[in-house]
């Protein structure tokens, strides 16, 4: 309600429009109990519109602060990329391409942990190219961060190698990515030396000691064949069989001879690669299938499983075309099915337990292939090892035999053997140094074939998205929280939901209407006309009067007391409407301004300052000389508050009240009482205990549910009854009369005076 009074609803107003000041209320710490009403469509467009400039506010700074941060936290990343081709070392510089097998997977997983090994990306850090990038210098470890960065992976079916990073600088990506895969390579150049000088250095040693042996044989040849009584293979006879001997023996000492020298050079190769297996980092061991991945492709249980099946669909098609289940056909396949199923789970777990016995066989066990090559390196100097030394045992053997049974001409041959021997073996071993020469020259193992360059475009930018979202996200966050917030308010919406929470009448009094400006009037005016919005107001001001006032005994009038739990829900303003209609309608009306400690009457009906209920308790003027007669509302008498500064509860104590109301109630037909709110003072209650009632009023989408029942419990404790409660400004849709109306139709009048 508006804070005017309206005369006649045929009539303009009679008292000009003043605003009244803001009834300042008491502040009251909400109760925060559920109110136990829905959450509905209405709630939330009401916090909305209650609350817009706060949301409006709040938004914009919440925005601008999600956008902030998730400008700095969520920046664009750029991938770097680069390729490596692994060719598998080969012995033979004429051979054909490579190509790949599965064996060679072990080979591209060890290098692939070699590019992120630590002493890799420690030495690609310590590169003067990369040294100053952010990522490096903020990192407390940079090798760990490098690590955590970088992925390496093995192409499928390919000798390729990708090496990539992604951080948030395009120039930072490629640098890194090209410091590591150069740190790699120069490593592996340092790896592949160190491997071909150590079969260097054992060849060199080798045909050092082939050297000296063959100046010792030549230096006992010529001391033998100093004697000059010897005589060579050569000249013996060929039916001597002596010499035929000598000959056998030689033959059999020349092929031990060759032997030995490929078993010296098969050894230290041998130990060559002995030694780099040792030094060689671990590869990754895959990951061993189950024994059921291993089953589901065995042939006998995929034969069996498709008899099965072919079985069981027999079986369907059979009672398909047989309604009888008792049919013999039908029964026969249903058990060859069962047969065969029977059959297939003990093939089944037959072939699993077989599985599992073969598992555990420590033979058959997969092991470490760094530590399956180093143990096939290691056997295989052992069994070197242990060749060399049977051929030089068996050697040595058959020189003692032949120097306990030849003669000189023997010796000399068996010398001239060993040189043959040895020179032979010399010329082995430098053709060989020569091959090694040959291959850290001419082949390369590893192959840059794509270097990293800086992208054009991040690889991933969430920032875009993420600020196009935020404005919506924190919009709907800030809407669900004022919806809430106005939810747990417990405003009254809807007079109905009073009727649940009292025993008393609940009446709905709509807003008070308004003439329509100027330029409204140019305009076309208000939808609803003027005179129709002031009928259906006074009409339901009338509905209250006649149910609060109009059973007043003869000779006794009706007293009213109209409160309200807090201020600034429209106590005044009803209080002096309804005045005006109980005036309006016959009754001699009288309206005390009882809130003494703010009175509002005057300013509202623009009375002039003087006396009023506080100097006729003191009885310092009489009551008909303090009242004032409103004759532009109606013609009720007003009763103003007086002179403040009294403090109501002692001026309200004592039978001085009682009197002075039994007076009034015997002069006026009804009396009003506008009183203080309920739970900020206790003037309220003690005023309507000489009133036949409280009607306590409310106002739509301000009052509170938690506080007007704790005013309703106060007014129930004190012993005082409800006789009803009005909700004001309720709107035309919650009027609860189905947008129904009923206006004043005024009739022509005929020529001769009588209505049509």
């Amino acid at each position: 309600m508006n804070d005017r009074l309206m005369p006649n609803p045929y009539e303009p107003p009679a008292l000009p429009v003043k605003p009244r000041r803001p009834a300042a209320s008491s502040p009251q710490k909400s109760d925060r109990a559920a109110v136990g009403l829905p959450l509905s469509p209405r709630t939330a467009i009401r916090g909305v519109l209650r609350y817009w400039w706060q949301i409006l506010g709040l938004w914009l700074v919440a925005t601008a602060g999600a956008a902030g941060y998730i400008y700095q936290k969520f920046k664009p990343t750029y991938e770097a990329t680069s390729l490596l081709r692994i060719d598998p070392a080969t012995q033979d510089p004429f051979a054909a391409s490579t190509t790949f097998t599965p064996g060679n997977e072990n080979l591209l997983q060890t290098q692939v942990r070699l590019v992120s090994s630590s002493n890799v990306l420690s030495a690609a850090i310590a590169d003067s190219k990369v040294s100053h990038f952010g990522l490096i210098r903020s990192s407390p470890d940079p090798v760990a961060t490098l690590r955590n960065l970088l992925e390496v992976k093995a192409l499928p079916k390919s000798f390729l190698i990708q090496v990539s990073m992604t951080t948030g600088s395009s120039e930072e990506a490629s640098g890194l990515v090209n410091a590591i895969v150069a740190a790699y390579l120069k490593a592996d150049a340092e790896w592949s030396d160190s491997l071909t000088r150590q079969q260097f250095l054992r060849l060199e040693s080798f045909r050092d000691e082939l050297k000296s042996q063959v100046e010792l044989q030549q230096k006992a040849w010529l001391e033998l064949a100093a004697k000059g009584n010897v005589d060579t293979p050569d000249t013996a006879k060929a039916g001597d069989a002596p010499n035929s001997r000598i000959i056998a023996t030689i033959e059999e000492y020349k092929r031990l001879r060759d032997q030995l020298v490929e078993v010296k050079i098969d050894l230290a190769h041998a130990e060559a690669e002995l030694d780099f297996r040792r030094k060689e980092p671990a590869a990754p061991p895959k990951a061993a299938s189950s024994v059921e991945d291993r089953l589901r492709g065995d042939p006998d249980i995929t034969a069996l499983w498709k008899i099965t099946e072919d079985a069981r669909e027999k079986l369907v098609l059979l009672q398909n075309r047989v309604r009888n289940t008792a049919d013999p056909s039908v029964k026969m396949q249903r058990a060859r099915l069962a047969t065969l199923v029977e059959q297939q789970k003990i093939l089944w777990n037959a072939k699993i337990k077989a599985l599992r016995k073969e598992d555990e066989d420590p033979a058959n066990r997969e092991v470490d292939p760094r530590k399956r090559e180093l143990a096939q390196a290691a056997t295989k100097v052992g069994a070197l090892t242990a060749t060399q030394t049977k051929l030089e045992s068996m050697i040595a053997q058959l020189d003692v035999a032949n120097r306990q049974q030849a003669t000189d001409a023997v010796k000399t041959a068996l010398i001239r053997a060993d040189l043959e021997q040895t020179r032979g073996m010399l010329d082995l071993v430098n053709r060989r140094l020569e091959a090694i020469k040959f291959e850290s020259r001419s082949l390369t193992r590893i192959i840059l074939i794509d270097k990293a360059r800086p992208a054009a475009s991040p690889a991933s930018d969430k920032r875009p998205k993420m600020l196009a979202i935020v404005p919506f996200a924190t919009l709907g966050a800030l809407l669900g929280l004022f919806t809430l917030l106005e939810f747990r308010a417990g405003r009254i919406t809807n007079p109905q939901d009073l009727t649940r929470r009292c025993h008393a009448e609940v009446h709905s009094i709509p807003m008070l209407p308004r003439r329509p400006t100027g330029s409204l009037l140019k305009m076309g005016g208000p939808s609803r006309g003027l005179n129709e919005q002031i009928e259906e107001f006074s009409c339901r001001l009338d509905h209250l009067r006649v149910a609060l006032c109009d059973d007043a005994n003869r000779g006794r009038g009706r007293c009213l007391l109209i409160t309200s739990a807090v201020g600034g829900e429209g106590k005044t303003t009803l209080a002096a409407q309804l005045a005006s209609r109980c005036a309006r309608s016959g009754a001699t009306t009288l309206l005390i301004d009882g809130d003494l400690r703010r009175p509002a009457l005057v300013d509202l009906l623009e009375v002039p300052e003087g006396p009023g209920l506080v100097d006729v308790l003191n009885e310092e003027i009489a009551p008909q000389d303090a009242m004032v007669v409103i004759d532009r509302a109606g013609g009720f008498h007003l009763l103003p508050a007086g002179t403040t500064g009294t403090d109501p509860s002692k001026l309200f104590y004592g039978e001085k009240l009682g009197q002075f109301l039994a007076r009034c109630r015997e002069t006026f037909d009804v009396v009003i009482i506008d009183a203080p709110p309920v739970l900020p003072v206790p003037d309220a209650l003690i005023l309507a205990r000489h009133a036949d009632g409280v009607v306590l009023a409310t106002r739509q989408d301000t009052s509170r549910f938690p506080l007007f029942d704790r005013a309703q419990k106060l007014l129930a404790g004190a012993g005082i009854p409800l006789l009803g409660v009005v909700v004001n400004g309720v709107r035309q849709n919650d009027m609860g009369i189905g947008g129904y109306a009923y206006q004043y139709q005024p009739r022509p009048r005929r020529h001769d005076g009588s209505s049509a």
